[in-house]
């Protein structure tokens, strides 16, 4: 059920968009969600803001799903680790918030534990939730011209494709 629902979700957000982005071979559109309340240091540009508001709500999203498992299920791997992992990913990325003195947009993100069925789909769950970070992060790379953001970016890419994705494949099996 997750699946379908991330995927509208995903079809919503990619064709109701107002920028286009050149993903290698694929044309990916993205809602500007930085205004000018969000962007208090010219340093950086609104592509920028955007990428890092984009990015720590995905983060916000991957912890309030994981808690929300962990509340139904108990402490069960790879859940219980991964949500401190993802609280480290936030924690990264709030250092870049505020070296650039960007506000940082309010975790929203409220999951019902009744909403997973079984450990098997939550493991399923994780691994959408995780190929969806990727891809995030490789539509978001292109337009990041501060290098330390991106290597905060691929440092946390690469911890969803190389431990949290397999985590979470092993999980499920």
């Amino acid at each position: 059920m997750w699946k379908y629902l991330w995927l509208v979700v995903m079809f919503f957000v990619v064709t109701g968009c107002e920028k286009s982005t050149d993903v290698g071979n694929v044309d990916l559109d993205v809602v500007p969600v930085a205004d000018e309340n969000h962007m208090l240091n010219v340093e950086l540009d609104n592509d920028e803001v955007q990428a890092l508001i984009m990015a720590i709500d995905d983060e916000y999203k991957a912890r309030a799903t994981y808690k929300a498992i962990v509340e139904k299920f108990g402490e069960i791997s790879p859940f219980a680790s991964i949500i401190k992992a993802e609280q480290k990913h936030i924690d990264e990325l709030l250092m870049l918030f505020e070296k650039y003195e960007v506000m940082v947009p309010s975790d929203s993100w409220e999951i019902s534990p009744d909403d997973f069925e079984s450990k098997e789909l939550a493991c399923v769950l994780g691994v959408n939730a995780e190929l969806n970070n990727v891809l995030l992060y490789d539509m978001l790379l292109p337009k990041i011209k501060h290098q330390d953001i991106v290597d905060v970016f691929e440092k946390l890419q690469d911890a969803s494709e190389n431990n949290h994705l397999l985590a979470f494949e092993k999980c499920g099996e």
